[in-house]
């Protein structure tokens, strides 16, 4: 089975959230310093994360005079834009079929079953601050397992569909209504044939952005983020094990021996081959994840010039 990579799409969502929030220096009248990130102002106090993560919330007239025209001048520009802090966001699925189950009978042969649904995602965005956005955007990334059998055998791969919606006028204390496109997914059972074929949405990862910057990013199932990164940790444990058994195997058949020393330099070289071929794929793959995640990027800042 294969599941794309996320550990390498979570560093890519880092390393830009580092370059739109950067963490600095902050200094009060006595001179003593803190290094964190600004996240919002309200009124005279000031709501700021530190390194080790910890939210903490500062009176402005604490901080040095510098560090008040920083905070003043932050807030300028910053007033009219939305943060995580300030929506809430609420994802249903939903789905239905758009061709019935229905059954022939092959005589003397067996049975086929087919079947069709559709899924997409149900969302409402609250907005409990008092600013109205525009332009916010939305890019969901719908997680479909592919499961086939036939006569050259069986095989189950993870295919990520990705669409993307301009959202309308988020009003102050108000809230939107939007829904994804829908992801249709078959189901063939054919005996007669000896076949199958079964499609699954297995989760879906949604990011809102506003004015090119990602305000949040949420699972539905909110448990499916931490899934796809277990899943892919099983998967290079697997990759790990596989290579240790080769090894194994060949030091049984007295090709190898504890040591490492092979008797046979063309079965050194085939189980070399081997690793590179492995170690390969694990890097093609997140190579894909990586290029499909740009392309997208690449789609959303075009659209947003």
């Amino acid at each position: 089975m294969k599941i794309m990579p996320r550990l390498t799409a979570i560093l890519l969502f880092s390393l830009l959230l580092s370059l739109s929030i950067q963490a600095r220096t902050f200094y009060n009248s006595e001179g003593k310093s803190i290094e964190a990130e600004l996240i919002t102002v309200e009124g005279n106090l000031a709501t700021l994360k530190l390194k080790n993560g910890r939210i903490t919330r500062v009176a402005v007239s604490k901080f040095s005079n510098s560090d008040q025209a920083h905070i003043k001048e932050w807030w300028q520009e910053n007033k009219n834009k939305i943060t995580a802090r300030d929506v809430r966001l609420t994802i249903r699925q939903k789905n239905h079929f758009t061709k019935k189950p229905e059954t022939k009978i092959i005589k003397n042969k067996g049975r086929i079953k087919t079947s069709e649904s559709e899924f997409n995602y149900l969302c409402k965005l609250d907005n409990y601050s008092a600013k109205t956005v525009n332009g916010i955007k939305a890019i969901f990334n719908i997680h479909k397992r592919v499961s086939k059998r036939d006569k050259n055998g069986s095989s189950s791969e993870v295919k990520i569909v990705t669409n993307s919606m301009q959202l309308d006028l988020l009003q102050s204390k108000g809230s939107l209504k939007f829904a994804s496109e829908g992801e249709k997914c078959s189901s063939l059972s054919d005996t007669a044939n000896n076949q199958s074929l079964r499609e699954t949405i297995i989760g879906m990862e949604m990011t809102l952005y506003a004015d090119g910057k990602e305000i949040l990013t949420q699972c539905h199932p909110e448990n499916f983020s931490r899934f796809l990164e277990e899943q892919e940790a099983r998967n290079e444990k697997k990759e790990i094990a596989n290579e240790i058994r080769e090894d194994n195997k060949d030091i049984a058949d007295g090709k190898r021996n504890s040591s490492g020393q092979g008797r046979k330099y063309d079965e050194d070289v085939a189980r070399d081959k081997r690793k590179r071929a492995a170690a390969d794929a694990v890097a093609q793959r997140k190579a894909d994840e990586q290029a499909a995640r740009d392309k997208n990027k690449e789609k959303f800042n075009n659209r947003q010039r």
